[in-house]
């Protein structure tokens, strides 16, 4: 659907006014527009703001530049759809359908996207500080140098997702399915990451400094190169994995009682491998 053939369709559900003109910007901030059809349609750089979008199908559609801000896409159908730097902070996109989209640089920082379906979209340096994506499924996500500090990813699912060089400091993934994952020189300082599964996973250069690992799953796991100083290893089953060249000065200890384990250089290695 191309420019005009987007003005003639919001013409025919009573959204914009006849007329249409090639350079001028939608504006569309606080309309209703629940389950209306508009897959493929052409609105870069719209303004949504403060949209009712529920159940709306937007497969396919070309929202690069498009300013979402609040605006409540709750259940939408966003499949393939081009998201490319749009701004949907403090978006509603829980339950909402994105797979295969393209949120590369978009900013989704507060964003509600819990028990979305993230499945191989495109997240490449987007903004998710603080968002909330409990539930979600972002299996095979391309996640490369996103922001993700102060997320909450709780039970999310990331199986064989990419967060080369995410910074995920603060972030809450406890229970999370991370097998697989390529978490190579993330940022996982101060991380919530107890029963997460890593199963697998390459953890090469991470920065793990003060991460709860509490009953975590690191089988065949690698951490080559990362840092572990401060993290908590409670109860966390780690058979297989890969330590070379850890730092780890000392850890914590929660149970039987809290206290902090210190480590000579190398004793770390040689204590858990």
């Amino acid at each position: 659907m191309d420019r005009r053939e987007t003005w003639d369709q919001l013409v025919h559900l009573g959204i914009v006014p006849k007329g249409f003109c090639e350079n001028k910007i939608l504006k569309l901030g606080k309309v209703n527009l629940t389950e209306a059809n508009l897959s493929g349609a052409d609105l870069r750089e719209a303004d949504l703001k403060e949209t009712y979008l529920h159940k709306i199908n937007l497969r396919e559609a070309n929202l690069s530049g498009a300013d979402l801000r609040e605006a409540y896409i709750n259940q939408a159908d966003l499949r393939g759809a081009n998201l490319w730097k749009a701004n949907l902070r403090d978006v509603n996109l829980g339950d909402a359908n994105l797979s295969g989209a393209n949120l590369g640089k978009a900013n989704l920082s507060g964003a509600n996207l819990s028990g979305a379906n993230l499945s191989k979209v495109n997240l490449s340096g987007a903004d998710l500080s603080g968002a909330n994506l409990s539930g979600a499924n972002l299996r095979e996500a391309i996640l490369r140098e996103v922001i993700l500090s102060g997320a909450n990813l709780r039970e999310a699912i990331l199986i064989e997702a990419d967060f080369k060089g995410a910074n995920l400091s603060g972030a809450n993934l406890s229970g999370a399915n991370l097998s697989g994952a390529n978490l190579n020189g993330a940022n996982l300082s101060g991380a919530v990451l107890n029963q997460a599964d890593f199963r697998g996973s390459q953890l090469v250069g991470a920065n793990l400094t003060n991460s709860d690992l509490t009953m975590a799953v690191l089988m065949n796991a690698d951490v080559t190169g990362s840092t572990l100083s401060g993290a908590c290893l409670d109860y966390a089953i780690m058979s297989g994995w890969v330590i070379k060249d850890v730092k780890c000065t000392h850890i914590s200890q929660k149970t039987p009682m809290v206290r902090v384990i210190t480590f000579a250089e190398h004793e770390f290695r040689k204590k858990y491998t």
